[in-house]
């Protein structure tokens, strides 16, 4: 039975789901079976105005393991993880590239002027421990948080993404033949639910000739708008009866991220480099109302608020009735997610219903969530139960 803190922690392996590459002229659009980034919400170009549909939850497997219920990588550290989830991506391949198989540590691969290869992956874990984790793949000694810190930066989904250029004796992911002179080229972009990455591995003098067409391919990189768009995902069964699916419209410029365990949707508006908002839902009052606002409160740093204060808070209106709004500022300390911010806001909403409650949280550096205080409320005021 899922706990009844409505900030979950992962514990559900979703069902592996088949892979599909369909290929376009000029596009492709790959359909994963990965624990994958995000799925798009609509288009680059206008306001985002289609429904998406998923179920709150799903029970898990009797015999799933500690390990696999959060997700860790069961083979320990090697490349990007083996996909988990059903994610579509779209990009501009470049004149001569050929795509690779399916394969389950890719997302999209490319044999490039028959001696270099260059993938679209994900992967978990922080910037350095990536980084680093190429590094030994091409026989060097890792580097410090000065030496991240000093990488270039490149356009990359939405961010600043990180661009890194190393030279070496590549030894492959997991010890395969050395290949003295060769080149690593990647371009990774950090989301609060998952890394992205582009890289191209091959002879020095094929990786710097392809160079500025690995950077176009890297621009081009989207989710794709027409995967789902105006579609309702299949209704799953839920782990407890009354918390059903949802329906609601993502705000313009948000993206959906990967699917979490406990989770009914992950939003990351872009551009943004720390901020996430998501929807749980939990049978019965899990809690309470006064009890989740102020786990709320501890994580930002503040003291716990009487029952009287929080009734006072703003009510919105969402699925049929008021929830409580809440806007907390201080520094934030999640461990679920592993951030810690010191100039940090939340804005979360709590809609106690007849069966179940239902919690909006949406927290990120406080620079970055003020501008976004609008599209959260009007978020909030979309979700309605589907049926």
């Amino acid at each position: 039975m899922p706990p009844s803190n409505p900030d979950p922690a992962l514990y559900d392996a979703p069902e592996p789901r088949r892979r599909r590459v369909t290929p376009r002229v000029s596009r492709l659009l790959v359909l994963l079976t990965a624990s994958g980034l995000l799925a798009a919400c609509g288009k680059d170009e206008g306001p985002i105005t289609d429904v998406r549909e998923r179920s709150a939850t799903r029970p898990r497997a009797p015999e799933t393991t500690t390990r696999q219920r959060f997700q860790e990588d069961p083979h320990g550290g090697g490349d990007e993880a083996v996909p988990r989830r059903s994610v579509a991506w779209e990009f501009e391949t470049p004149e001569g590239w050929e795509a690779l198989p399916p394969a389950p540590m890719r997302e999209a691969g490319f044999r490039v002027a028959g001696k270099a290869e260059c993938t679209l992956a994900t992967a978990g874990g922080s910037l350095k421990d990536n980084v680093n984790r190429w590094r030994g793949q091409m026989g060097l000694e890792p580097v410090d948080d000065a030496a991240i810190a000093a990488l270039p930066r490149e356009p990359f989904l939405g961010r600043d993404g990180a661009l890194i250029e190393l030279e070496g004796t590549y030894g492959g992911m997991r010890g395969g033949a050395a290949q003295a002179g060769w080149k690593m080229l990647g371009l990774a972009a950090v989301l609060p639910a998952t890394s992205v990455f582009v890289k191209m591995v091959g002879p020095a003098a094929v990786v710097d000739a392809e160079k500025e067409r690995f950077r176009a391919f890297a621009r081009s990189v989207r989710p794709a708008a027409s995967t789902g768009h105006g579609e309702a995902a299949a209704s799953k069964p839920s782990a407890a009866p009354s918390a059903g699916p949802l329906r609601w419209i993502a705000p313009a410029g948000w993206i959906e991220s990967a699917e979490r365990p406990m989770r009914v949707v992950t939003l990351v508006p872009q551009g943004t480099s720390g901020t996430e908002c998501y929807v749980s839902v939990l049978g019965g009052a899990a809690g309470g109302t006064v009890a989740n606002v102020n786990r709320w409160r501890d994580q930002m740093g503040l003291e716990p608020a009487g029952k009287a204060e929080i009734d006072a808070l703003p009510r919105l209106p969402a699925l049929g009735a008021q929830g409580v709004l809440v806007v907390l500022e201080g520094s934030l300390d999640d461990p679920m997610r592993g951030v810690k911010e010191k100039d940090a806001l939340l804005y979360g909403l709590v809609v106690e219903r007849a069966t179940d409650s239902v919690f909006v949280k949406m927290t990120g550096p406080a620079s970055e969530m003020r501008p976004q205080r609008d599209a959260f409320e009007a978020f909030c005021r979309s979700l309605e139960a589907s049926r």
